[in-house]
């Protein structure tokens, strides 16, 4: 599939075939067949980013290390659900992170956000790793649900198991606790995420709801 490869390699004279066009029939549906085709393009992003040295180790006292959480969402294939509006966790992720490290108050600081491992799925689920100072845990458990309460309002009718929450994060007794990434690398990488765009970005004039050209963010 990936690259046509097995159209490009197909003998035909050695079929005996003569035409000059091939119909694609892989449809996933019964006694239907496509009138056009699709093609993706991949791309990866780097960023350069610093990390601050803070010296802590496991068993610091005034910093905790909490993991947020963004699951339950319906997730899809970037090529057939892209149009119908579902959440994308790692944006909604990079969303909840953003309001966190604006919130000065708290110092929270950005370890790690990860998601989306399938270029042509839509992420479903997406983890941030924050390092939080102990008196400023509660706090930052409020600006993760009131972002939860704000993505249900958008998304609650079609992201029903739509969940957020913030869980202490388990790393093992005798690894080291990780650096957090300096604030203005934080705010780089989660600016850079919910600046990409996602979803549709063209439709067919010809064929109504059809989406010629989109993007997904995983």
């Amino acid at each position: 599939e990936t690259g046509l490869t097995g159209a490009a390699q197909l003998n035909a004279a050695a079929l005996g075939l003569s035409g000059k066009t091939l119909l694609n029939l892989d449809t996933e549906e019964w006694g239907e067949l496509y009138v056009g085709c699709a093609g993706g393009g991949e791309t990866s992003l780097t960023l350069d980013l610093t990390r601050q040295s803070i010296g802590t180790s496991s068993n610091d006292s005034t910093t905790t290390y909490v993991e947020l959480r963004v699951e339950g969402l319906l997730g899809g294939h970037s090529g057939i659900n892209i149009h119908e509006g579902r959440a994308n966790a790692v944006l909604l992720c990079a969303a909840v992170v953003q309001a966190i490290l604006a919130a000065d108050a708290t110092r929270a600081a950005l370890v790690s956000i990860t998601g989306g491992d399938k270029h042509n799925a839509i992420p479903r689920e997406a983890r941030a790793v924050l390092s939080v100072p102990l008196n400023q845990r509660d706090a930052v458990n409020s600006i993760v649900q009131m972002c939860f309460q704000n993505a249900k309002a958008e998304y609650g009718l079609l992201e029903k198991n739509l969940n957020m929450k913030l869980v202490d994060y388990g790393k093992e007794e005798d690894q080291a606790s990780p650096d957090p990434l300096q604030a203005d690398s934080a705010r780089r990488l989660v600016s850079l995420l919910l600046a990409l765009p996602h979803g549709p970005l063209k439709f067919s004039h010809a064929m109504p709801d059809l989406v010629e050209t989109s993007n997904n963010v995983a």
